[in-house]
């Protein structure tokens, strides 16, 4: 378990993916909102709870926004993924390409805040709250 001032990291994370969560949430929900400012949100909630358990796991990650690379950290080590979140490799091209580049995919709203919500569920049962440590 890390020491006091080794949780200051993972706690920070688990906290700005809930916002982005919020975020992307409240932003799904406008038809007129584009699905790349979603998709980008739903992707920063998602690597930042993956983050945050490959910190509290004291697993050392590049700084990328790759998140089947982070993911395959985490496995390497044997580490509990859910099944939502191995199967979410699309959820990196949200995070860069679409910012920068234009392309034809359709954003599933629904299936993305799906996606990091479970993920962050599980990062907050990985890394327990402050009060419980």
């Amino acid at each position: 378990m890390p020491r006091p001032e080794q949780r200051q990291l993972p706690d920070r994370l688990l906290r700005k993916a809930a916002a982005d969560l919020t975020a992307a949430r409240a932003l799904a929900d406008d038809p007129d909102q584009a699905d790349e400012v979603v998709g980008f949100h739903v992707q920063q909630a998602v690597e930042k709870s993956v983050k945050a358990v490959l910190s509290w796991l004291q697993i050392d990650y590049p700084l990328t926004h790759d998140i089947d690379f982070l993911v395959r950290l985490l496995t390497r080590r044997d580490a509990p993924v859910p099944g939502a979140l191995l199967e979410a490799r699309w959820v990196s091209m949200w995070g860069v390409v679409t910012r920068y580049e234009d392309i034809e995919t359709v954003l599933d709203r629904v299936e993305a805040i799906e996606v990091a919500t479970i993920t962050i569920a599980w990062a907050r049962e990985v890394v327990p709250v402050p009060d419980e440590a």
